[in-house]
């Protein structure tokens, strides 16, 4: 590969780059395995032969008979284009989904995911993972949090980003969505008037279920649009819940409800 070529798989490490080039770039064995689990191929593999492992043959071995175009770098190019100091030998790059939520959007989608101003990328990715394990069917991103993916996001998030339709939206497109599906936005808060076994059951009509940023919480949009206010009880020791952790028991909550109700 030439040095400009290099130089713009390097710059997908930046924010500028994946949007420009509409391309993001993965490292890493584990993510790539997710990736092909779940059949999100890259349009481009570079490996080093030096720091590939045998699981990592594997994968490129894979990609090949998928395709995939393959270029073998030296384990100083590859670490240098790479946003780790450790790259495992291995990095692929992705064009970035569409990602307009009337686009996206199927009526079979019950449970959609909000996650409001969350700027951290280990509780985006994190939220992500558990949405994914709890079979929600859809994540949303408002405007102003972390971009998706960014590297630390699809990281923490151990590939649902692969599996999950994912949307950013104003709040402008979330108004108008819940007003043509008749979707029920519930939000959570530090403090609410709903407990957590007076979630609304599942019904034809979608359920969104907010989370907002630890600092800052939900923003007075979300608030205004939601049908419900919910909270988790906790200790008085703790003086809140991280946001991915609190997502995560809701959701959670919400899985167990609807696995009973179909029993």
């Amino acid at each position: 590969m030439t040095k400009e070529e290099l130089k713009r798989i390097k710059s997908l490490n930046s924010k500028k780059g994946r949007k420009e080039q509409r391309k993001f770039a993965v490292g890493g064995v584990r993510l790539l395995e997710e990736a092909l689990k779940h059949k999100f191929l890259p349009n481009m593999l570079l490996y080093a032969s030096a720091t590939l492992s045998g699981r990592g043959q594997k994968l490129v071995t894979t990609f090949k008979k998928l395709k995939v175009t393959v270029n073998e770098l030296s384990s100083t190019e590859i670490e240098a284009v790479s946003d780790t100091k450790s790259s495992q030998g291995i990095l692929a790059v992705f064009d970035t989904p569409e990602q307009e939520l009337t686009k996206l959007y199927k009526p079979i989608y019950r449970k959609l995911l909000l996650c409001d101003e969350i700027t951290d990328p280990g509780n985006l990715g994190t939220l992500a993972r558990s949405a994914l394990a709890f079979e929600f069917d859809m994540l949303l991103v408002s405007r102003k949090s972390i971009e998706l993916y960014n590297p630390k996001v699809v990281r923490s998030s151990a590939g649902a980003l692969f599996r999950l339709p994912l949307a950013n939206v104003s709040y402008e497109e979330l108004e108008d969505f819940k007003n043509r599906k008749k979707a029920r936005l519930i939000a959570s808060k530090a403090s609410g008037n709903k407990s957590m076994t007076e979630l609304p059951k599942s019904s034809n009509n979608p359920i969104i279920l907010a989370i907002g940023s630890e600092s800052a919480g939900l923003s007075e949009r979300v608030l205004k649009l939601s049908d419900a206010v919910i909270s988790i009880a906790h200790s008085p020791k703790a003086e809140s819940l991280n946001a991915a952790v609190a997502g995560s028991i809701i959701m959670k909550q919400m899985y167990d409800r609807d696995k009973n109700q179909k029993k």
